[in-house]
């Protein structure tokens, strides 16, 4: 997988709440043994048919909830604990905790998953 761009997940939540910016990769259904498989996204700039997912880059997947919902994810490296800290805070003024990562990219994904998770909600 190309850690520059969200996991088929985050993209799929994405899209169920209303992402459908230009993307240089999509997940591709892949049919794999009787099972549909979306592995790693597949470079082209356009969706080959409707079952096909845009994988936003993560920086472009932030600057869309930046820009179209106001939030914005905190994530710093606690070396106390050796882990790194996702939290998130919107324009409101509300914030709160989302919890501690081994990984980076874990925290991305928390924070990407929250941010989807609020906005279900509100729908």
């Amino acid at each position: 997988m190309n850690s520059d761009y969200v996991p088929h997940s985050i993209a799929d939540g994405m899209r169920s709440i209303g992402f459908d910016e230009p993307c240089d990769r999509f997940f591709v259904a892949i049919t794999r043994d009787g099972q549909i498989d979306y592995s790693n996204p597949i470079p082209t700039q356009i969706r080959l048919n409707d079952d096909d997912i845009p994988a936003p880059s993560y920086r472009k997947a932030f600057k869309w909830f930046r820009d179209n919902h106001e939030f914005y994810p905190s994530i710093e490296f606690n070396e106390r604990y050796g882990k790194w800290v996702s939290r998130w805070c919107h324009i409101n003024g509300s914030m709160g905790a989302i919890g501690t990562h081994i990984k980076y990219e874990d925290a991305e994904d928390a924070c990407l998953n929250k941010f989807i998770e609020f906005l279900k909600t509100k729908q």
